[in-house]
């Protein structure tokens, strides 16, 4: 499974790579055909994401304080998170905290995936949306590196699953 981690990991670092340098939202000389930028059209759109990327990220880290043993393979997908947030403009520090997770770690994991899902289906819409290409890219990326990260999660609950250890 660590490998699977590690190739997966590195995957979405790349796919993430091209996005890492637009920190708040679409670029500055994009403009509508109405004259108004771009950025100004998607900043609604951009606060409504980075909260939600950060609601994403509250209940990794939520699975993860209640399930420690499986930090090997949240690690990754947590890091990633941190990295969408601060690439839409926010900060970790501002991360709601939630309190609880499922006490089984097969039901934590199941509750990422579906997360995961979500907001890979969310995000891929938002870019749909989306005004500045600039921004559309960041949200496709974002898109595909949580539809990775489901399917990573995937594998890790059928791997706890069929009684793999912890």
């Amino acid at each position: 499974m660590l490998r699977t981690t590690t190739m997966m990991a590195g995957a979405v670092a790349l796919t993430l790579t091209g996005c890492s340098s637009i920190e708040s939202g679409p670029g500055p000389s994009e403009e509508t055909p109405s004259g108004r930028p771009a950025e100004n059209l998607d900043e609604p759109l951009l606060r409504a994401v980075r909260a939600d990327q950060q609601r994403v990220l509250a209940i990794c880290l939520a699975v993860l304080r209640s399930h420690p043993r499986l930090a090997e393979d949240l690690e990754p997908v947590i890091s990633h998170h941190r990295l969408h947030v601060r690439t839409l403009g926010g900060t970790t520090a501002d991360t709601p905290r939630r309190r609880t997770a499922p006490r089984k770690p097969v039901a934590a994991v199941a509750l990422l995936v579906e997360t995961e899902s979500t907001a890979a289906a969310d995000r891929a819409k938002d870019a749909m949306e989306a005004v500045s290409g600039d921004f559309a890219r960041v949200l496709g990326a974002i898109s595909a590196s949580q539809a990775q990260h489901a399917v990573l999660l995937r594998a890790v609950v059928a791997a706890r699953g069929n009684g793999a250890a912890p």
